[in-house]
């Protein structure tokens, strides 16, 4: 959730959240690295987390979009099989659909954003 809404952190809560969760720092090294106290570093990420929590619990932004990229790896999956199997058969036609929705896909999971012109 620190990458979905860490913008909406304080500077010194996102700095401490990403030390202590992305690069594992203990307390007291994320302390020496901001230079302040390992209960200011405690109180940091506490209230960081407690904050990213409510927030995630009133939007459901994260889940959704976990739910949503989780669908198109399934969708995904599903085009590349239907492409195998359509190249077996030499059926021309389903090999270009099932490839233009994996090339849908995996614009959509590499930007995060779904782009009309790649309709075939």
């Amino acid at each position: 959730m620190l990458d979905f809404y860490g913008g909406l952190l304080s500077e010194n809560q996102r700095t401490a959240l990403d030390l202590y969760i992305n690069s594992d720092y203990s307390c007291a090294e994320v302390s020496e690295h901001m230079n302040i106290t390992r209960q200011g570093v405690f109180n940091l990420v506490k209230r960081g987390r407690e904050f990213l929590c409510e927030i995630e619990e009133k939007l459901g932004l994260y889940q959704r979009f976990s739910e949503l990229t989780a669908d198109i790896e399934k969708i995904k999956e599903d085009a590349q099989q239907i492409l195998d199997k359509q190249e077996q058969h030499n059926n021309a036609e389903a090999a270009k659909f099932a490839q233009s929705i994996l090339n849908r896909t995996e614009c959509i999971l590499q930007t995060g954003v779904v782009r009309g012109d790649l309709i075939m």
